[in-house]
């Protein structure tokens, strides 16, 4: 029987693939958009918006794309250059973070004289915090062959 596998070492970028201005498609599963669209992953585009230069393939970095809790996890893919025949789509990283802002939020309760003030972590989108293939490819390695 034949054993196809899940993943393959040729769709994991190299370390010249991931500069910043990179165009990138990220898939997930944001909440925010409600379930009834939740039934396969959505795809949103954005570029590399931040990379160390030391080593970036190994150093967390920053994208520009609208994401939001929901998109941990997901994948973050360089789409090919248009003008260079031997570009191809690559996994570049996996999204870890959707940041936030910090605020206070005022809900008025009906019998109670002052509203109650919650300190809420509130997504603010198009910023998220990506892991580097660079460590899914150290992971993949310590797993038994």
């Amino acid at each position: 029987m034949y054993n196809q596998p899940a993943a393959n070492a040729s769709w994991l970028a190299t370390p010249d693939e991931i500069t910043e201005g990179e165009g990138i498609l990220v898939l997930g599963f944001p909440g925010i958009v409600g379930n009834q669209y939740l039934i396969r992953p959505i795809c949103r585009g954005g570029i590399v918006a931040w990379i160390d230069p030391n080593a970036p393939e190994m150093h967390r970095f920053l994208i520009d794309g609208n994401i939001y809790p929901g998109n941990s996890g997901g994948p973050v893919i360089r789409v090919p250059r248009v003008l260079d025949p031997d570009s191809k789509a690559s996994l570049i990283g996996i999204v870890v973070e959707a940041p936030g802002q910090f605020g206070d939020i005022e809900v008025n309760v009906p019998g109670l004289r002052t509203p109650l003030k919650l300190h809420q972590e509130i997504p603010v989108g198009g910023t998220g915090i990506v892991e580097p293939v660079g460590k899914v490819k150290a992971l993949l390695s310590k797993l038994p062959q």
